[in-house]
């Protein structure tokens, strides 16, 4: 009877107090669908208990579980010795209390159960482009962009971190900066095989795209590198058409697009004839 009620719930020690153990450490219980799941505050970290669904088969399958769960290695340890001399019963415990001798006094602490989600994690990821600005409370925590970094503050196992990244990469303006950023690596590369000099200054272009013509401006005081950009003949800007399936269109900063250029002209000729 005994054996059995330890093989049907799960305990896990966390010999540290860190959120981020703590949330992973519950992510990966909820494959084991457990019917309820409590966490308890301890002087060191955590303690978490759960009655199973489905009982483990052995006490070694078990212990195999528990190591998954980042569950303190010093009680493994000492679980695997009990398991071993032949007393399964003294595996899969937790103490709710203790009590030391320290310096003459004796000491002690009491596990306090909490709230898990109010244990608040932090994750941070670095990704290759400028994000958008973002901030806004999400799933009971708070996440919010920096530079090129997408981070967050909550109640937030790896796994829900990264489905939350991956929900803000689907938005049309997290798209748009990637997209973006894609397309002037691959002008960069392009024009590196030409020259790698010149990958240096696609790097300081502002390069956009629109109906398949992709319009590289050149900063001022780059424009000496434009003649560069497009080649002898435009050879370097054909090579570069080609290899991204694309029209290239290059033009120094303050020069005016053609069909504004051309608009004004039209203006000037209009007025001189009226």
């Amino acid at each position: 009877m005994l054996l059995q009620y330890r093989l049907s719930h799960i305990t896990v020690d966390i010999d540290t107090h860190s959120p981020y153990l703590l949330h992973n450490t519950l992510d990966k219980l909820v494959e084991l669908k457990t019917k309820k799941i409590e966490v308890f505050r301890t002087e060191r970290g955590y303690h978490i208990r759960a009655p199973l669904k489905n009982p483990f088969s052995s006490f070694d399958d078990l212990l195999v579980f528990r190591d998954r769960t980042d569950d303190d290695s010093m009680r493994l340890r000492i679980d695997r010795v009990y398991l071993k001399a032949g007393y399964p019963f003294l595996t899969n415990l937790l103490f709710n209390e203790k009590a030391w001798w320290r310096d003459g006094k004796l000491e002690s602490y009491k596990e306090e159960p909490i709230d898990p989600n109010k244990e608040f994690a932090t994750h941070s990821v670095t990704k290759f482009y400028p994000l958008p600005p973002f901030s806004a409370e999400i799933l009971g925590g708070r996440v919010w962009t920096e530079g090129d970094k997408i981070k967050a503050e909550g109640p937030f196992s790896d796994s829900k971190f990264k489905e939350i990244v991956e929900m803000l990469e689907s938005l049309p303006t997290f798209k748009e900066a990637k997209e973006k950023a894609e397309l002037k690596q691959k002008l960069k590369d392009a024009y590196c095989d030409i020259n790698p000099a010149l990958k240096l200054v696609v790097e300081k272009c502002e390069i956009t795209k629109a109906n398949g013509v992709i319009q590289i401006k050149v900063p001022s005081t780059f424009t000496r590198y434009v003649g560069r950009l497009i080649g002898k003949e435009g050879c370097n800007v054909r090579t570069v058409s080609t290899k991204l399936n694309a029209k290239i269109k290059i033009i120094s900063e303050g020069q005016m697009p053609e069909y504004v250029d051309m608009k004004q002209k039209l203006k000037r000729l209009l007025g001189e004839v009226i």
